[in-house]
């Protein structure tokens, strides 16, 4: 006879790690057991669902009487259905009318003895869709926390990819909460490849965010697992700014290594501005003004105003004509910052720099 003793302890240790909000739920109603009906084989048996252990599941036909039937997963015609409460169709009702809070309040106490079971497919037992609306109502509600406690006990790798999508918009919001260590957590769960490129730009932005923000070395980690993905939209943004990131850290030669991994661009190529942002600022470390001047210059010329790193590029663009002693092209360069970027930190280091300038220049 085979006890839930090692299912029970796994629950708890994943708990015990959780938001104190999350710990309660799963410690709640984790292991509760799950009434279903057996049909594998053409059988029509009421049963316990108890836990899955070791790839098989164990089952009670009394939740209370410690004898087990023992079903592996890779049984012939396994069949499991669950029946959800009947109030189950109401909210899904309420779900579909953005009540999410509400939805999640009323299907808490079922659904989380159910997620244990996501690893079994589809085609075994129907509790997915179930496990899904919920996932989809709690990540979309005000319970954050929550959220984020779900987050990190499913198995992303080895669910559905809609998961790695929810993973992420909580991850999102927990940025927009300025959780940013959570963020970074939940994020590193998250496993970025070809096939997830769709996140990509989501998760450069979030980069972009950390680095603007001086968590260059967290930025630095998430451009690094970026680029290392092939043939995306973003792989060459994504080197760049994996230089920048070695730059601002002291590594010059490094970041020269990176700029060189990316090779020629083409002025119509997104990138190319980003990368002679990155050589402009490698040259003025340099002290080489001359070669600085021609890289930022080019950069300006040929990027939009939408790029995250034109701000950066006009501001460098006015200090070294600023450097060079013609101050009033500076001043007109740090009124189009002021005029397009006046609300960031580029535009108040250009109102900085604007007000050194000389008067009658």
């Amino acid at each position: 006879m085979k006890t839930l003793l090692s299912t029970a302890l796994t629950l708890s240790a994943i708990a015990l790690a959780l938001p104190v909000q999350g710990q309660n739920y799963l410690r709640q109603y984790g292991n509760q057991p799950v009434p279903i009906v057996n049909r594998t084989g053409g059988n029509n048996t009421k049963l316990f669902l108890m836990g899955e252990e070791q790839g098989e599941l164990i089952f009670r036909y009394n939740p209370n009487n410690p004898a087990e039937i023992i079903l592996p997963l890779n049984t012939p015609g396994l069949l499991i259905l669950y029946t959800p409460p009947k109030e189950y169709a109401e909210q899904i009702d309420i779900i579909n009318a953005g009540d999410y809070d509400r939805a999640v309040e009323g299907m808490r106490e079922y659904v989380y003895p159910l997620v244990r079971y996501l690893q079994v497919p589809p085609t075994n037992i129907n509790i997915h869709p179930i496990v899904d609306r919920f996932t989809y109502a709690l990540v979309n509600s005000s319970n954050l926390d929550e959220a984020a406690a779900l987050m990190e006990a499913l198995p992303l790798t080895k669910l559905d990819s809609q998961y790695i999508d929810y993973a992420f918009t909580v991850t999102e919001r927990l940025v927009d909460a300025g959780k940013t260590e959570e963020a970074l957590k939940l994020l590193n769960r998250i496993p970025l490849s070809k096939k997830y490129e769709s996140l990509l730009p989501k998760i450069m932005r979030f980069a972009n965010q950390l680095r603007a923000s001086g968590n260059v070395s967290e930025a630095l980690f998430l451009y690094q697992r970026i680029q290392d993905i092939p043939d995306t939209k973003v792989q060459k943004e994504a080197i760049l700014w994996t230089a920048y990131c070695n730059m601002e850290t002291g590594r010059a030669q490094t970041a020269e290594l990176f700029v060189e991994k990316v090779g020629e661009l083409d002025p119509d190529e997104r990138a190319f501005s980003l990368q002679k942002l990155v050589l402009g600022r490698l040259a003025m470390l340099a002290g080489e003004t001359n070669e600085a001047m021609s890289n930022i210059s080019q950069g300006v010329v040929t990027a939009d105003i939408s790029y995250p790193w034109t701000p950066e590029l006009l501001y460098r663009s006015g200090t070294l004509y600023q450097q060079i002693g013609r101050n009033s092209v500076a001043r007109e360069i740090y009124g189009e910052i002021e005029l397009f970027f006046g609300s960031t930190s580029w535009g108040e280091l250009a109102r900085e720099q604007a007000a050194k300038l000389p008067k009658d220049s």
